[in-house]
């Protein structure tokens, strides 16, 4: 039969779960033709145009072995699909779920598969006659890559997808879409916040996908500017040897990314580079007082979580071992200055001195009472602990 106008369209491409009416049922795109035929090309997978007109025995055929089979159900998920028509169903609730849809196809609402149908008409068929009922397999370009005309049965159809899918190459599944999109938004955000080797780990799976859709050219992308960052950090490591300050930022930069790109092709390009540059006596030095430095950082660390935790003494404890355990590194630098910064604050201070002055009174109760031995551990501990306050000077004075 012939029509120009008033045809039901079925466009399937990938869809998501949940958008039908059954589990036999065809997943139908629940949203605008244009953004599903942009799915499909982002995961690179084809479209598939049911044309059915309404109320005719061979269309009404083909709608009733499309939208009840399992193996047309299960091609579709390998699809985006879109359901058109001009004629208005009524709606009845979902089975699973508050939304109400389209009685005769279920997933979507009357109104949305009109829309699809307008939309798909002015895409595919202005001036042209329509034969229905008619599939058609498309690209995500909406090229024709299979025509079926008439009644086939589901097989036929479920054949003409799977054919398509097998020229166009490997696509994803909407699990994997959903995953992959929401890691490429991450990894966008990373990189803005110069957090490279994030960016580079969440598209690393993105990139490795066989399909060529513009979902993993999205992700190389991204992943070319990490690598483009890595290479300017590499080549400023090698223009700074002679420049202690600037030589240590960068490799201090380089050693983070080499760790936590361990086991990538990245990780070990920055590897090579590294090993490179160490052979410079400068750099080796340098490496080894950054390796010093982190080492020390849970111990740095664990003295900031006793100052948040309101463990002050603990807090400076820690600090001033960060400090000497860490002479002649920045990070020395870093603890004797958080000291400084709890000593500002008036309570703090004195809580130090007390704690000081109790240990110090203690020593000498010690010293009075012949257990000299006592008394110097005690005495040396008022001076380590409490290094820079009146209590540690005149407990460095009774050691003399």
């Amino acid at each position: 039969m012939m029509r120009t106008l008033g045809f039901l369209v079925v466009l399937a491409a990938f869809s998501s779960p949940g958008r039908f009416l059954s589990a036999q049922a065809p997943p139908w795109w629940w949203g605008s033709f244009d953004k599903g035929v942009q799915e499909a090309a982002d995961r690179n997978v084809p479209v598939v145009i049911v044309v059915i007109q309404d109320d005719e025995e061979a269309n009404e055929r083909v709608s009733d072995t499309l939208v009840g089979d399992k193996g047309f159900a299960k091609a579709c998920e390998h699809a985006v699909a879109f359901i058109c028509s001009k004629k208005d169903h009524g709606l009845r609730k979902e089975k699973k779920g508050p939304r109400k849809v389209c009685k005769r196809f279920g997933g979507i609402p009357c109104a949305m598969h009109i829309a699809h149908e307008q939309d798909m008409f002015l895409r595919l068929f202005v001036g042209k006659p329509v034969k229905t009922p008619q599939v058609l397999v498309c690209t995500p370009e909406l090229k024709v890559v299979k025509s079926l005309v008439d009644v086939w049965g589901a097989s036929a159809y479920v054949q003409a997808i799977r054919a398509a899918r097998k020229k166009m190459g490997p696509g994803f599944t909407r699990e994997e879409y959903v995953a992959a999109k929401r890691a490429l938004a991450q990894a966008k955000t990373a990189v803005k916040r110069k957090d490279f080797p994030r960016a580079y780990r969440l598209v690393e799976d993105i990139v490795a996908h066989p399909s060529s859709s513009n979902l993993v050219k999205a992700a190389q992308k991204v992943q070319k500017q990490v690598v483009d960052d890595v290479g300017r950090a590499i080549q400023a490591a090698e223009e700074s040897i002679s420049e202690p300050v600037r030589l240590w930022t960068t490799l201090e930069i380089l050693l983070s990314y080499e760790q936590k790109l361990d086991g990538t092709p990245l990780g070990k390009s920055i590897d090579t580079a590294l090993r490179k540059l160490g052979r410079n006596r400068n750099v080796r030095a340098t490496l080894a007082r950054i390796k010093k430095q982190a080492r020390l950082a849970p111990l740095y660390e664990k003295a900031r979580a006793h100052e948040k935790k309101g463990r002050y003494i603990e807090a400076r404890k820690a600090y001033l071992s960060v400090r000497r355990k860490a002479k002649g590194l920045p990070l020395a630098d870093r603890a004797l200055d958080d000291v400084r910064r709890m000593e500002s604050v008036d309570a703090i201070r004195k809580l130090f001195l007390a704690e000081a002055k109790r240990l110090l009174e203690r020593a000498l109760a010690l010293k009075k009472e012949g257990k000299d031995s006592q008394a110097r551990r005690m005495l040396r501990k008022v001076v380590k602990d409490f290094e820079g306050l009146p209590p540690a000077e005149a407990a460095a004075a009774y050691l003399l």
